[in-house]
């Protein structure tokens, strides 16, 4: 049995929690001291977590492949065509691609980690007391502790156990593309996995139980991605009700109920289950040190990232929603410098989200469904990227950007983006809000032409009366 001896010890590898080793590492370090101050508990081999070994980055090599496929469809317009149209797939050697990315992080964060004197400790942790942590036969004594142990995809107790029963985790490994894919649950996920799975060839369905797919985005943003996956053939079958799945030797029958109550029977092969995350907080044992979770398992924290045992923190998914690596990040930085001393609170003005789909979809700050639903007056503008010349040139004019203020401040209450990089244009509304922004000053900051990023300035010129490349139109007021 071994035993350490460290100032904080984290729980997790993942985005929040190597974040949390670094910063907490950099803080300690003193050129006088050779021991680690700093441990990374992790249960499996590499650092990275879900995020960069079984989420975000392999999911997003493939959402790229997806693109570009489609990006075939530009090039035989423009008269540029392979003679043979049929896409063949290669697994093995898509397999081999996607790994590669997560390679080169892996091996990012193991130098980052060494450089900075950390010390990793595989295997899956256990709180013996307040100070004091189990993995294996081996104790870790710590000062401080930040618990960022993430989720892990929630199960549908009526699905079969059948290797053809996938979960986002799953999905990504390519074991096969199915001819037929059921994909449950219309968020994020599903929607993602939809885009790609559809792209490598399978016939994808989506059964969601709201009246839409990602119904919790304003339904401007989600029309475009909609209109895309009814012109690939993606089957949307939204407000429904999942009734029944039987396996069938190596297929499923699957029934549901519509919006209309008849019943719809189908035959899949391969089923995708994405019905969101649960907290994996269960291995911890944080009854028998007395750490406050709520009734689903998340951990109560403060602003602080604080439990409520105070020399114990806790950030990322496994303190509640919104799960993203973004916010884990985040909180990881807060709760490091607190444990090191430091006084360091967790404010984010907003918090962008992301749908790595084609077209993208990124969104900040207050959405326009819940401005409505609070009741509060709000201005909005909506630019069309068909008046966008890099939209079109580039044959992806299908896309919009909107901007939502307060009538009185003229301050920017939230934004949304629908089109190619949606993901990385959403953060010049992120600042806005962040730093208090009005619509003049993002109108009047001189945007390069031709680029998608003049769709920001132009929304908000829309405001300002100023726009000349659409029709002058009168504010919208609601």
């Amino acid at each position: 049995m071994a035993e350490y001896f460290v100032k904080i010890a984290v729980i997790g590898g993942g985005p929040g929690g190597y974040t949390a080793a670094f910063r907490a590492a950099d803080l300690l370090y003193s050129p006088d001291i050779n021991q680690p101050q700093v441990c990374i508990i992790e249960q499996h081999s590499a650092l990275g977590g879900v995020c960069l070994n079984v989420g975000c980055i392999p999911s997003k090599s493939l959402l790229h492949i997806a693109s570009q496929i489609r990006e075939l469809e530009v090039l035989k317009a423009a008269g540029i065509q392979a003679v043979n149209e049929h896409i063949d797939v290669d697994l093995e050697k898509l397999r081999a691609y996607q790994q590669e990315s997560i390679n080169q992080l892996r091996s990012g964060l193991d130098f980052l980690a060494k450089k900075r004197n950390i010390l990793k400790i595989k295997g899956t942790a256990q709180f013996e007391d307040k100070n004091t942590i189990r993995v294996g036969n081996d104790l870790v004594r710590f000062e401080k502790c930040i618990i960022a142990t993430g989720s892990k995809p929630a199960a549908l107790p009526f699905l079969p156990n059948h290797p053809n029963v996938l979960n986002s985790t799953t999905a990504l490994q390519l074991n096969a593309i199915p001819k037929n894919l059921l994909i449950i649950g219309g968020g994020i996920i599903g929607v993602e996995m939809a885009q790609i799975y559809s792209a490598l060839g399978s016939k994808v369905s989506i059964i969601e139980m709201s009246p839409a797919i990602l119904n919790f985005i304003d339904s401007d943003l989600t029309q475009p991605l909609i209109e895309s996956f009814k012109k690939h053939n993606v089957r949307m079958i939204v407000a429904a009700k999942l009734e029944s799945v039987q396996p069938q030797d190596a297929e499923f029958e699957v029934s549901w109920i519509n919006n209309d109550s008849t019943k719809e029977t189908q035959v899949f092969d391969y089923i995708l289950q994405a019905v969101g995350r649960k907290p994996a907080t269960q291995a911890l044992s944080c009854d028998k040190i007395g750490l406050n979770c709520s009734s689903k398992g998340f951990i109560i924290v403060d602003e602080r990232m604080q439990t409520n045992l105070p020399n114990i923190y806790a950030i990322g998914d496994c303190v509640g929603d919104p799960m993203l690596a973004h916010k884990s990040s985040a909180q990881a930085k807060v709760a490091a410098e607190n444990a090191a001393g430091f006084a360091s609170f967790y404010r984010p003005e907003c918090l962008p989200s992301v749908v790595y789909t084609t077209p993208e979809i990124a969104w900040v700050g207050w959405t326009e469904h819940a401005l409505i639903e609070k009741g509060q007056p709000y201005e909005k503008a909506t630019f069309p990227w068909r008046a966008n010349g890099r939209a079109i040139a580039t044959r992806s004019s299908a896309g919009l950007t909107k901007v939502l203020t307060d009538p009185h401040s003229d301050r920017i209450l939230g934004a949304g983006i629908t089109g190619v990089h949606a993901g990385d244009l959403i953060s010049e509304f992120s600042l806005a809000i962040e730093m208090g922004a009005r619509v003049s000053d993002l109108s009047l900051t001189i945007h390069p032409h031709p680029t998608y990023a003049e769709t920001l300035a132009h929304a908000c010129e829309m405001l300002d009366g100023t726009v000349t490349e659409v029709l002058q139109q009168k504010k919208n007021k609601s």
